[in-house]
């Protein structure tokens, strides 16, 4: 039976050290619940008990430090969790906590990364979408989006692409460049995702 030598305190952590050399850290908030002193034994039980709560309670404090700083997606906070070493398991409850919390909304913040891609970045439709993606968004919620608002995306295109022609062109016209130069401005436009047809219509047509 695992032994508990001693409990120290790291604040917002308690540490406790036992006599097979393992070390776990549980939040204080944990460690109020518990009934737990130096020199007692713990059952296999309950050691597993209280290093799944060790896991939980680091993942829950690491993906609470993140949302203090900014929103990040489900996914963001997986991915960040899968690297402090957490379990998946842990790793699903702790997002189920925080949604149900309030704390982890990809509805809420969806909008937001939209915007910021489209009107503060100036970014084409097709580059949005694999940003959206990456930062692991619901398939879904992407598709249907793209799906349901067709010309205001098409709008966002076609004003992104003015900024970067006229950034690109300055006082100069399409109409007066080479084809090689066409062709960079063509290459320029698509790497920041605007779709070649809309180039090709609107722009170097």
């Amino acid at each position: 039976m695992p032994k508990i030598l001693s409990i120290h305190n790291s604040h917002p952590f308690y540490v406790l050290k036992f006599d097979n050399g393992e070390k776990i850290s549980i939040l204080k908030s944990s460690f109020a619940k518990r009934k737990l002193n130096p020199q007692m034994n713990l059952s296999d039980e309950e050691y597993a008990d209280l290093k799944k709560q060790s896991f939980f309670d680091r993942g829950f404090y690491k993906a609470m430090k993140m949302l203090a700083i900014k929103d990040y997606t489900e996914k963001e906070v997986y991915l960040k969790l899968i690297k402090e070493k957490i379990p998946e398991d842990v790793i699903d409850e702790i997002i189920r906590y925080l949604k149900n919390r309030g704390y982890l909304n990809d509805e809420r913040i969806f909008n937001y990364y939209v915007k910021l891609f489209f009107e503060f970045k100036k970014l084409g439709s097709y580059l949005v979408k694999k940003k959206l993606w990456k930062k692991g968004f619901c398939g879904n919620m992407i598709e249907e989006f793209f799906s349901n608002n067709i010309q205001q995306i098409r709008n966002y295109d076609l004003k992104n692409m003015q900024y970067w022609l006229e950034k690109k062109l300055k006082k100069q016209r399409v109409q007066e460049l080479s084809l090689l130069e066409k062709k960079k401005i063509f290459d320029f436009l698509i790497r920041k995702g605007f779709p070649d047809e809309i180039i090709r219509d609107e722009i170097l047509d």
